[in-house]
C-alpha cells in the first residue's frame, strides 16, 4: 500500500511540475512589404509568431526613427525624412515570462 501511495504522490508531483514549464514563443517571420523606401514612405510590417503552449501572445513594436503605428501582430512604419538604415523590432511575450524578439532593417534612400 505504501508503494501505491508513493507512486500516486510522485505522479502528482510530476504532473504539477510539467505545468510549471513554459515554452517561449518563437517568431517564424518578421516581414516588411518593402525594405528600401523613400523618405516619408510607409511600410507595412507583419510579425508571425507561435507558442506551443497555446498562450495568448502580445506584440510590442519599436523603431529607431520615424513613426510607428502598431496593431497587434502588424504595424505601419512611416519613414523619417532623412536617409539611413533604420531598425524596427517586434517583441513577442506569452504572459508567462516567455519572450522573443526579432529586428528588421529598412533603408531610406
Amino acid at each position: 500500500m505504501k508503494i501505491k501511495t508513493v507512486l500516486v504522490i510522485l505522479a502528482g508531483l510530476l504532473i504539477s511540475c510539467t505545468w510549471l514549464l513554459n515554452n517561449e514563443p518563437f517568431i517564424t517571420s518578421l516581414t516588411a512589404d518593402n525594405t528600401t523606401v523613400s523618405p516619408g514612405d510607409t511600410v507595412s510590417l507583419t510579425c508571425t509568431a507561435e507558442d506551443v503552449d497555446g498562450d495568448i501572445l502580445t506584440y510590442s513594436w519599436e523603431c529607431t526613427n520615424g513613426s510607428l503605428t502598431p496593431d497587434g501582430s502588424t504595424a505601419t512604419w512611416a519613414a523619417p525624412d532623412s536617409s539611413g538604415t533604420y531598425s524596427i523590432s517586434c517583441a513577442v511575450t506569452d504572459g508567462n515570462d516567455g519572450h522573443t524578439i526579432e529586428i528588421i532593417d529598412i533603408a531610406v534612400q
